[in-house]
């Protein structure tokens, strides 16, 4: 089965955080997970969560006036 890639900003906390937790215990779902700073404890915590079985999780360092790790992203997770 092919696998649902699905991106999220604002991850490390709030919304975004719970947004995260709920997709990553399903099964077959890369989740990249778009935070300001990838060192943050905050951030880092995000790996944390049970997965579900094929399910990943990609963290990269965000910001919105800056497109390139959104694609860099992407294509890591078509590899």
């Amino acid at each position: 089965m092919a696998s649902i890639v699905v991106f999220i900003t604002g991850a490390n906390r709030g919304l975004g955080q719970g947004l995260v937790k709920g997709f990553i215990a399903k099964p077959d779902h890369i989740v990249i997970v778009a935070v300001r700073e990838p060192a943050h404890s905050t951030a880092q915590a995000l790996a944390e969560p049970p997965a579900g079985e094929g399910s990943r999780i990609i963290v990269v360092k965000y910001d919105a006036s800056v497109e390139q790790p959104v694609f860099d992203a992407v294509k890591e997770a078509s590899d």
